[in-house]
C-alpha cells in the first residue's frame, strides 16, 4: 500500500504498532548526531558522553512527528486492537476514517470495553450514541 493510500488514522496506528514492537525488542540505544545530515545515527559502543535516545524519539525523528505523538499513537493502536476484538468491522472503519470519531474517543472506547468486560449488549448501546468529537470523552 502506498503512502498516499493511508489515512491519518492508519499512519497513527502503524506508528503506534511500530513503537510497541521496537520498544520491547530494542530499548534505548546510544546514538550520535550527524551534523551533515542533521539526523540521529546508532552507535554500537556506549561511551560516557553518548546521547541515549528513546525508541519514541528515534521513531519521531524518522517520521517527522513529536515523541509525544508516537506515545499517543501507541495508545491509539492498543485501543484499536481492543475494539477489533469486539467488532473487527468497527475497528476497520475507525482506521479507514469511515466514521467520524477522534483518536481520544477510540482510547476512551477501549476503557469502556475493558470496564464492561467486552459485553456485547453494552457495546451495542455504545454504537447507538451520537458520533462526533467528544462523545466518549471522560
Amino acid at each position: 500500500m502506498g503512502r498516499r493510500n493511508l489515512t491519518d488514522s492508519n499512519r497513527a496506528y502503524l506508528r503506534g504498532k511500530r513503537y510497541e514492537t521496537e520498544k520491547k525488542t530494542i530499548g534505548r540505544q546510544p546514538v550520535t548526531l550527524n551534523f551533515d545530515t542533521n539526523s540521529l545515527e546508532s552507535n554500537t559502543q556506549i561511551g560516557q558522553s553518548d546521547l541515549i535516545v528513546s525508541t519514541a524519539e528515534k521513531i519521531a525523528d524518522q517520521t517527522g512527528v513529536s515523541e509525544k505523538t508516537i506515545k499517543r499513537d501507541a495508545q491509539f493502536a492498543k485501543a484499536v486492537d481492543e475494539v477489533r476484538k469486539v467488532d473487527p468491522e468497527l475497528a476497520q472503519k475507525v482506521l479507514d476514517e469511515d466514521i467520524n470519531i477522534s483518536r481520544p474517543d477510540v482510547i476512551a472506547m477501549k476503557k469502556i470495553f475493558l470496564m464492561a468486560g467486552s459485553n456485547l449488549e453494552d457495546f451495542e448501546l455504545l454504537r447507538r450514541l451520537p458520533q462526533g468529537t467528544g462523545w466518549l470523552a471522560e
